[in-house]
């Protein structure tokens, strides 16, 4: 494989950024996160079939210290393999029926979307892919007691071969090994646009790419789509307000349209009361508001330390521009209720999850008053929600 050469062949040693201790509430430093990647990646039954994916692929395969926190271990599977995932977890002693997407209560074909476990205490997940007509198409599940909410997602990439996505290769210390292409975790990381992603992306060009290869990658990428095929709210349904019928969905979401359509013909003053009316309702109601003021207490009232424990959780990104002012934050995918049970896909939605963004920060940190400005959103056809966010 002709690879770009970078003419560095060493381990980067900038201390000032690289080796500051890391706590445990911002994520796993990157030696915990190695163990638990390591117990899984090298046990003779998974050998190949696993495939390490995200921000460890590229220190895992130079041998550096990414001297960042990190949130979770992911894993690639064949759709076909997860039962050997889900025997290897039970012989091991780790296996949790309650993180398996195949129990949940909105999967009601029980299809498979993956399993989560904690290994070695960091949490791992492991996510089923497929190739259909073509395209890639890759699984995951956002469980509960993570995110406050029960969905199932899946990600379509066009015009991806399984070469180009993952590999088997030899590692120092590791053995033969499935890992992602340095290939597929570059694009990857470039589409995100996350600042916590820089760091990975210098890595792997100090290493050297195959630039074909990574050219193939970014095509696809670019053509990425993602959808919530189900979703249910456990906090909503204890209180009686269960999911949308599918018989009465297609009547809600003309009503839905209609409000939205309404919505956007009001002065940008009224707009953005009706939307934060909406916001703070639909927080408050769904009991996610504990969940950040958790955080927040976590972090000790620390804005910064806040944000960077945010960054921690799966499906967020969550970085510090500038120290107590500026900060970044993005969603992987669109958890909006009103998208997940399908009523609308109207970009004009966005307003509110900005709102709801506003909200939270005033209500966590009511001596600051905050600008928070949205960036590219998945209704609007971006590949995640972003926002940037001031004390003004």
């Amino acid at each position: 494989m002709n690879r770009h050469e970078t003419g560095r062949d060493d381990c980067a040693h900038d201390h000032s950024i690289q080796n500051q201790p890391v706590m445990h509430d911002e994520g796993f430093p990157f030696p915990t996160a190695k163990v638990a990647a390591l117990r899984v990646m090298t046990a003779e039954s998974l050998r190949g079939v696993v495939f390490l994916e995200g921000g460890l692929v590229p220190w895992m395969t130079s041998g550096c210290d990414s001297g960042r926190p990190h949130g979770d271990v992911d894993f690639s599977v064949h759709l076909a393999d997860m039962p050997v995932v889900r025997e290897w977890l039970a012989r091991e002693g780790l296996y949790d029926r309650a993180l398996d997407s195949l129990d949940l209560a909105c999967n009601a074909p029980r299809a498979d979307f993956g399993v989560h476990a904690s290994i070695e205490g960091v949490p791992v997940s492991f996510c089923p892919f497929y190739f259909d007509g073509g395209a890639l198409v890759q699984r995951n599940a956002a469980l509960a007691c993570f995110e406050g909410f029960d969905a199932l997602f899946e990600a379509r990439i066009p015009g991806i071969s399984e070469g180009d996505f993952v590999e088997v290769r030899e590692l120092p210390g590791m053995g033969a090994v499935g890992i992602s292409t340095l290939e597929s975790c570059r694009a990857a990381k470039a589409a995100s646009g996350r600042p916590k992603d820089e760091r990975d992306i210098a890595e792997i060009d100090r290493m050297g790419y195959d630039s074909a290869r990574l050219a193939r990658m970014e095509a696809a990428f670019s053509g990425m789509s993602v959808e919530c095929v189900a979703f249910s709210d456990p906090s909503a349904e204890a209180a009686g307000g269960g999911g949308t019928e599918a018989g009465g969905a297609d009547e809600a979401s003309h009503w839905v349209a209609g409000v939205l359509a309404a919505a956007r013909e009001l002065p940008r003053e009224e707009g953005a009361l009706l939307f934060r009316s909406c916001a703070s309702a639909c927080i408050t109601g769904r009991g996610l508001l504990g969940h950040f003021e958790s955080a927040r207490d976590v972090a000790g009232g620390d804005i910064d330390s806040f944000f960077e424990l945010l960054g921690s959780a799966p499906g967020v990104s969550a970085e510090v521009v500038e120290p107590g002012r500026i900060w970044a934050m993005g969603y992987s995918s669109c958890t909006c209720p009103l998208v997940a049970t399908g009523l609308t896909r109207d970009p004009s939605l966005c307003e509110c999850s900005r709102q709801s963004v506003a909200f939270v920060l005033g209500r966590l940190f009511p001596e600051g008053r905050f600008d928070v400005r949205a960036g590219g959103t998945i209704l609007a056809g971006g590949r995640s929600c972003d926002f940037l966010i001031s004390r003004v």
